[in-house]
């Protein structure tokens, strides 16, 4: 291995660290309620897709879809995230993981698996457009 093909690994393992952090912070500010610091992880017209609770566009209507289903639905939540699998190809990378959702609705827990892309720029990463796919519900036993 060349210096330069070391040089390209290193890049890409430091985008996927990025991109793992920039999902921490995604859930981060999902369970501190932090409708704004949640917005600004998006491009300016990055689409939030909320599964059944709806769907938001641009950073002013992500704030807007969070702050209502925060107020009407969701009083708590708690997400887990796990087993990312990142691809990066030059200046965008998707990713694929599991959510775990704990919320104060209806008792249940959420599995969710999710997907989303990046794009790489000047002012670091944002995520385009993250999508939540069918998930699967359970009433937690006691």
């Amino acid at each position: 291995m060349n210096l330069e093909e070391l040089k390209n690994r290193l890049e890409t393992l430091e985008v996927v660290e990025a991109i793992k952090k920039l999902k921490a912070r995604y859930c981060q500010c999902a369970d501190e309620r932090d409708a704004a610091g949640f917005a600004n992880l998006f491009t300016e017209d990055g689409v939030f897709e909320g599964g059944t609770f709806g769907r938001g566009q641009g950073r002013a209507g992500i704030v807007t879809f969070l702050r209502g289903v925060q107020q009407q639905s969701l009083p708590f939540a708690l997400h887990y995230v796990m087993n990312p699998i990142i691809e990066v190809q030059g200046d965008t990378a998707t990713g694929q993981w599991y959510l775990l959702n704990q919320t104060a609705r209806d008792s249940y827990t959420t599995v969710t698996p999710c997907a989303a892309s990046a794009r790489r720029s000047s002012v670091g990463l944002t995520v385009l457009n993250p999508v939540n796919r069918a998930s699967r519900r359970r009433q937690p036993s006691l």
